[in-house]
């Protein structure tokens, strides 16, 4: 299994259209049936960052998300609204609890 956790800071001004971009691109990602996981989160005391963690069957299906048309469409969409580049941490869940 692949984990990652990405990090997309917006411009000030420009949380909706961030929020509205990935939500959209969620859409897309429902129909990949090898990602397990996709979750969206918004920083409630800073809303500029957004999260999501993504679970991927393997190494391929995190590739094939990665260099999918729809994922290159999201990120053009967002180059203009973010302060930084998207950072992509691989990451291993060490624990989970309920």
């Amino acid at each position: 299994m692949v984990q990652i956790l990405a990090k997309l800071q917006a411009k000030i001004g420009c949380e909706g259209k961030i929020k509205e971009a990935i939500l959209g691109f969620a859409s897309h990602v429902k129909q990949e049936k090898n990602t397990l996981e996709y979750r969206i989160f918004q920083n409630q005391n800073n809303p500029k960052y957004f999260f999501v963690l993504e679970s991927y069957v393997d190494e391929d299906a995190f590739r094939s998300h990665a260099e999918s048309a729809a994922f290159h469409r999201l990120m053009g969409s967002l180059a203009e609204h973010m302060e930084s580049g998207l950072e992509v941490l691989f990451v291993n869940e060490i624990a989970r609890v309920k």
